[in-house]
């Protein structure tokens, strides 16, 4: 499965998100097609979604609801087993339409590829056939009851991970109140920083490389950057650019990388990292004694990377503006002086108001923070503690 909370609504076109939203329910009940098009038969299946679980009923998917679809199909994994009573021996022959569709999302949700079904046709045999070979089974096709365990220990697995890495908004009111902040200026920085998420789609952390800092870092371990210049010019560079950010996981990733390969503790100093976007060379102001070691707590949860935000802002020196909700001093202390020029301070603002924890509209937020994302690539870029 993917970490995915996107904004979701009839007619946005998110086909990876939306395929898997349609997985979800029907791994929860539901019929529907698994086709990447959100129009009136997924709007219906999320609002008798909604309805059943308390919610609002709008059609409209937004962060608490991809966490509650996540958190019940959670539970529901931990019941299944072989001995369900809806559970038989399946295979090519079978035509259970109700049970193969069942099958299909599910093994959809392990390899994020099955096409989901509801005839157990060629491509579907093809999709038992590799879940069987990764799990050292014989490659048979058939669906038998130690295959139906295997599956589901894998289905939770996948859920467990995802669910596990999500922070909460209960989580968040939690320990806002426990630091000393409201509920509302915490998730104000979230919405910001980084749409709401500390996590890519492949579940690795959030991040971009900043060439520049790298420079420096080089320079900071004794070697000569320009040394290394030639067929890195993506990654070294002597003052601050935007022209090789990139939002794709795979991208950035890539670019870390490479400068990895050159000198991997200065790499890891140069991006910044997890849904509060704190930089690498701040390690120790997020209370870490090497930045190995924040990196790797960083890629835990996005608990952990709120942890680290409050030590952060503590250490830092911008926790009492924060705390007295004083949004342009916040900006400068945690963006440095380009936020004025990015609005910064006034989106910080918007966000604490749109807040539902004071009565505001958090799908608005939701819609309103992906438009802010790369408008905000250059504040963080320019943050100079």
């Amino acid at each position: 499965m993917y970490l995915i909370t996107d904004f979701l609504k009839q007619g946005r076109d998110n086909k990876t998100a939306i395929k898997q939203l349609q997985t979800l329910l029907i791994f929860l009940g539901d019929k529907l097609s698994v086709d990447g098009d959100f129009g009136p038969m997924t709007t219906s299946a999320v609002k008798r979604f909604q309805r059943e679980n308390s919610l609002s009923v709008d059609g409209m998917i937004g962060e608490q609801s991809w966490i509650k679809l996540y958190s019940l199909a959670k539970e529901y994994a931990q019941t299944l087993n072989s001995q369900n009573d809806k559970i038989k021996n399946i295979s090519i022959e079978s035509e259970d339409s109700t049970l193969i569709l069942w099958l299909s999302a599910i093994l959809y949700m392990i390899d994020n590829k099955t096409e989901v079904t509801s005839k157990f046709d060629e491509k579907l045999e093809s999709a038992v056939w590799e879940f069987q070979a990764r799990n050292g089974y014989d490659e048979s096709g058939y669906v038998d009851l130690e295959i139906w365990d295997k599956i589901f220990e894998n289905v939770r697995e996948e859920l467990d991970t995802i669910y596990s890495m999500l922070l909460t908004s209960e989580y968040i009111d939690e320990k806002a109140v426990e630091n000393g902040l409201t509920s509302a200026s915490v998730k104000a920085v979230i919405k910001v920083e980084s749409s709401g998420r500390g996590f890519y789609l492949d579940k690795k952390p959030t991040i971009l490389f900043e060439g520049h800092k790298f420079w420096g870092e080089l320079i900071s371990k004794g070697f000569d950057p320009r040394e290394f210049v030639e067929g890195n010019e993506d990654i070294i560079y002597r003052t601050w650019t935007k022209k090789y950010y990139s939002r794709n996981s795979q991208k950035e990733y890539n670019r870390l990388a490479k400068a990895i390969a050159i000198d991997e503790e200065s790499a890891l100093k140069s991006a910044s990292w997890g849904m509060f976007q704190i930089m690498g060379f701040n390690y120790k102001s997020a209370g870490f004694e090497t930045v190995y070691d924040f990196v790797e707590y960083i890629k835990i949860s996005e608990k952990n990377q709120l942890e680290a935000f409050f030590t952060f802002l503590k250490k830092g020196g911008c926790f009492k503006y924060l705390r007295d909700r004083e949004w342009a001093k916040f900006a400068r202390c945690y963006n440095g002086s380009a936020f004025k020029k990015n609005g910064y301070d006034s989106k910080l603002q918007k966000a604490y108001f749109k807040s539902k924890d004071i009565g505001g509209d958090d799908k608005i937020m939701d819609e309103i923070a992906t438009l802010y994302a790369s408008e905000l690539e250059e504040a963080f870029s320019s943050y100079k503690n």
